[in-house]
């Protein structure tokens, strides 16, 4: 069992904590409205977690939902949480590749899961805090420390200040090495996209812009 995995498998259920959170509020906020009208669509769902975003794509009346992820935790969390919806399926997958911060290979499950004229829409940290200092300090109900430095960018801990708290280990990668992985598998074009203010009141939304969590971009796999 890879360390990606096992430590999902210890958050489990207790990961939808963080969707209350300022930084996650703005994710839903910015997901959604650039997922737009699904009515009919089929989504493949990858890292669906507990499968927040699967139910989200539901109620927006896509008409089927397969949500896969590497933690058989988060899986189990799914599948209670559907209720039994038919139209959603989840399933436990491991990706295999050279390194867990190598993306040419996820890059290229998602090509090849794609239609022709289908469109991959995503999430990802902030690659500018590269760039910057991290922040001090919890940020929006999160810290952030660095670990290591690994090929185009760093291994970094992510604390969450939620009930109970949990710790997430993961990668953040340079621009260049997702747009680079990306036009490697087959997409010809990888672009940001702007946050969208979901003017909530809980968020403060020009303090937040000036030191994003995230960023979001969407794919077109080209129509043959």
């Amino acid at each position: 069992m890879s360390t990606q995995s096992t430590q999902y498998n210890n958050i489990g259920g207790h990961y939808d904590s963080i969707k209350q959170l300022p930084g996650n509020l703005l994710d839903t906020a910015t997901l959604l409205t650039y997922v737009g009208d699904i009515e009919g669509l089929e989504v493949l769902d990858l890292a669906c977690g507990s499968g927040f975003y699967s139910r989200k794509a539901i109620q927006r009346g896509a008409r089927r939902v397969v949500g896969l992820d590497i933690s058989s935790s988060m899986i189990e969390a799914a599948c209670r949480e559907c209720e039994g919806d038919s139209r959603m399926e989840f399933l436990c997958c491991r990706l295999q590749q050279a390194a867990e911060w190598e993306q040419v290979e996820m890059w290229r499950n998602v090509f090849a899961n794609l239609k022709p004229g289908g469109r991959c829409i995503g999430i990802t940290t902030n690659f500018d805090m590269l760039e910057h200092p991290f922040p001090k300090g919890h940020q929006f109900g999160l810290e952030w420390k660095i670990l290591k430095h690994v090929p185009g960018g760093v291994k970094f801990k992510m604390s969450a200040a939620v009930s109970p708290p949990f710790d997430i280990e993961a990668y953040m990668l340079s621009k260049e090495v997702y747009e680079s992985s990306a036009r490697e598998a087959g997409f010809s074009l990888l672009e940001w996209l702007d946050p969208i203010d979901p003017k909530d009141p809980r968020i403060d939304f020009k303090t937040m812009s000036r030191n994003m969590p995230s960023k979001y971009f969407q794919a077109w796999r080209a129509v043959e």
